[in-house]
């Protein structure tokens, strides 16, 4: 059985989902890239791309990539390539959401940056 190490999760990560109905103070809709709302919060463990993955990620670009392994729960099971994902004040496009080992104790997002 495989032991989650708990202290390898110290990153605070926001999943957001997008709000259609998403309006300002007086009243108007936001433009589409600020319609994204906090839905939930995970402990994550986030690494980046580096080394040999890097230049392989490069040739298909694919640049700045970074993976979030986050525990498998109710509400991560519901994370979708439609939500963003926001580190400090990075936000992230989910590209792919792998079940590891289809164990049902950990997901991996695998997210790019936005620039």
């Amino acid at each position: 059985m495989m032991q989650l190490n708990s202290g390898n999760y110290n990153k605070r990560v926001q999943i957001l989902k997008f709000d259609a109905d998403a309006r300002d103070s007086s009243g108007f809709p936001l433009p589409e890239d600020q319609r994204f709302i906090e839905w939930r919060k995970a402990w994550a463990n986030v690494e980046t791309v580096s080394g040999r993955d890097y230049y392989q990620a490069a040739s298909i670009q694919a640049e700045n990539e970074v993976h979030f392994k986050v525990r498998y729960n109710q509400f991560t099971k519901q994370i979708n390539k439609q939500m963003r994902l926001k580190l400090h004040s990075k936000m992230y496009e989910i590209k792919t959401i792998l079940h590891d080992n289809e164990s049902k104790k950990t997901i991996t997002i695998v997210a790019r940056e936005r620039v």
